[in-house]
């Protein structure tokens, strides 16, 4: 079993979110057989309005769950050994990341959603049932 660790970027992304998904994705990443990075977690206005400009993000300010403070939901990827690009087309690896996450939200009773069950599949997103 591999013992991966947060970069400084993914603590101070995870840090603006809840404290069911800090605590979801620090447990998650201690048994993941997969590393992985946190993309995002709060959105400001800005942030949110460009993603949505931008199609990176089907709802604008304020009614995606990442524009609460902390946030209802965060982005995770997988960590690729280092390199700054994420694999988008290796959907394999982001379900090995996706059901263990779940495997481990069911263990710790938090309730979530993925963003892979959506219409559009938006594969990096985790929210909260809130």
């Amino acid at each position: 079993m591999a013992n991966f660790k947060f970069g400084s970027r993914s603590v101070r992304m995870l840090v603006t979110c809840h404290p069911d998904l800090q605590l979801l994705m620090n447990e998650s990443l201690k048994t993941c057989p997969v590393d992985m990075v946190i993309l995002c977690g709060f959105r400001n206005e800005l942030f949110q309005h460009n993603a949505f400009m931008d199609g990176r993000s089907q709802l604008d300010w304020p009614y995606s769950k990442h524009n609460k403070f902390p946030s209802n939901a965060v982005d995770v990827a997988p960590y690729n050994n280092g390199t700054p690009h994420i694999e988008w087309e290796d959907i394999s690896k982001f379900n090995q990341i996706l059901d263990h996450i779940q495997a481990t939200a069911d263990q710790l009773g938090i309730q979530i959603r993925l963003g892979r069950t959506f219409s559009f599949h938006d594969y990096p997103h985790v929210e909260l049932m809130q």
